[in-house]
């Protein structure tokens, strides 16, 4: 079923049905910011990156709810739930649907990609001057940090920050931990 122009609900929507629905691909805010600790050669650092009131298409859950892929492909396990003649209250379209070509055209997959990403966390020591008056080293520091640690978002598809207008097979920002020791001379 298909809310029509004219706010009707019915089966027979046409692309002539469409209406605008002021959502847009580029967000209204984005940024970052960061906090820093330093306590007796102790520090830990963070940056954090936001994008804010930003929409996508994601193709990757339209596949996984697509009847053309049932007994070929992955589907989703909510399929289990598609509208019957004895289970109407659901939000899963009748598996023998005959106006699924629409549904290119509706918002059902038009979802919030908004999200709040730790995009660096770094944690480290650096050893004082007096610890290494006995050395030839002039300053000595060892860090652990690990990049796109956590995603908060409403976005169920592989990546809340993709770059583009909508998600269809991109792998997600891989998670990276690094270990490092900086030595002065």
């Amino acid at each position: 079923m298909f809310q029509k122009k004219d706010g009707t609900i019915g089966e027979d929507a046409t692309i002539d049905d469409r209406v605008q629905t002021g959502k847009n691909s580029l967000p209204v805010y984005q940024g970052g910011f960061g906090f820093n600790l330093d306590y007796k050669g102790f520090f830990c650092n963070t940056q954090f990156t936001y994008a804010m009131d930003t929409w996508r298409f994601d193709y990757d859950m339209n596949n996984l709810y697509s009847t053309s892929s049932v007994g070929q492909f992955n589907v989703s396990k909510d399929m289990l739930n598609a509208w019957t003649p004895t289970n109407t209250i659901t939000n899963i379209p009748a598996l023998y649907a005959t106006n699924y070509a629409m549904e290119d055209y509706s918002d059902r997959f038009l979802k919030d990609a908004s999200y709040i990403r730790l995009r660096n966390l770094q944690f480290g020591y650096k050893l004082s001057a007096k610890s290494l008056e006995k050395t030839f080293f002039t300053s000595a520091t060892f860090t652990l940090q690990g990049e796109n640690l956590l995603t908060f978002s409403k976005w169920r598809g592989y990546d809340a920050e993709s770059n583009r207008a909508s998600d269809f097979g991109q792998y997600p920002t891989p998670r990276v931990y690094s270990l490092g020791v900086d030595l002065r001379f």
